[in-house]
């Protein structure tokens, strides 16, 4: 009778327990097969950087790196971890990030004029791609969402993350998506070409340049504008919001430099996030996309 006792506190504590124990191992194991990913992804995108790629090198580096190591997990070891939802996340807001410093300094009132034009490009470009997937989804019998994010020129990584917002066909996304972006990678080279003679500088490679500035100071405004990216990325994944990561990591990238100069304890100091972020920005993002293919690779139509 003691005995009976005594274990039942201890199968209770047991039960307690394992569902924290459960998710402990399933994060631990999330990390181990994200720095793997990452950890192949370098590789293949320097690679794909000799190849004169683009900015594009790092995502597509990180896409074969996703889809191998997730096929290789469920092959070799009968384990078949979902996208990293999380690491997609945090990609969109770095990307976001080091596109809104990009543009920070950019002079806005040189733009006014220009104002009509971009208004009148967007608007087309938004009538295309609607025209566009519209008579894809007829075509293809997929959904017209799926379709127009498939066919907007809005790129791989971006697009393929909305249509992971909005559980839509990832793998169609991003493979309609490479395929457009690796065109024009491919064909640009040779227009450029024929308009300047024949002559064409190669172009600079995404790897050149400081990967991370170690002065005091930058390291400082780095690690605050992370924090705030981190914010900005949990609240996107709290309140649902798609693509707000990016666009959140955009507005905050563009108007730092500005909420700097408001201080009055700062002075003369600049920030630009350093090339590594906007790498591992990329590698992220395609690796969540090389996991979708790895996991349910599906050209097909989705509901």
């Amino acid at each position: 009778m003691n005995q009976s006792l005594s274990i039942s506190p201890t199968q209770k504590e047991a039960t307690n327990a394992s569902p924290l124990i459960a998710k402990l191992q399933l994060i631990v194991k999330q990390i181990i097969v994200l720095s793997t990913e990452m950890l192949l992804a370098l590789p293949l995108g320097w690679a794909l950087t000799k190849l004169h790629f683009g900015g594009i090198a790092w995502i597509f580096g990180g896409i074969a790196a996703g889809t191998v190591v997730l096929q290789g997990c469920r092959v070799f070891y009968n384990y078949s971890p979902q996208p990293n939802r999380v690491a997609r996340k945090v990609g969109m807001g770095l990307v976001g990030l080091t596109v809104g410093a990009s543009n920070a300094n950019i002079n806005l009132d040189s733009l006014v004029s220009g104002i009509p034009i971009f208004i009148f490009l967007t608007l087309f470009l938004l009538l295309s791609g609607i025209g566009i997937g519209y008579i894809y989804s007829r075509l293809s019998k997929t959904n017209i969402l799926t379709a127009m994010l498939a066919t907007v020129p809005g790129g791989v990584g971006v697009m393929s993350s909305i249509a992971a917002d909005y559980n839509r066909n990832v793998t169609l996304v991003a493979l309609v998506q490479a395929i457009r972006v690796t065109s024009v990678v491919l064909l640009i080279p040779f227009v450029a070409r024929t308009s300047v003679g024949g002559y064409l500088n190669s172009p600079t490679l995404p790897v050149k340049g400081v990967l991370i500035d170690f002065a005091a100071s930058q390291l400082g405004l780095l690690a605050v504008v992370l924090v705030l990216t981190g914010i900005i990325v949990y609240l996107a994944i709290t309140f649902k919001i798609p693509a707000g990561e990016f666009f959140g990591a955009l507005v905050l990238g563009a108007t730092f430099n500005s909420l700097l100069d408001h201080l009055p304890f700062v002075s003369d100091i600049h920030f630009h996030p350093p090339l590594l972020v906007n790498i591992i920005g990329q590698m992220l993002l395609g690796i969540t996309i090389g996991e979708y293919w790895g996991e349910k690779p599906n050209f097909g139509k989705k509901p």
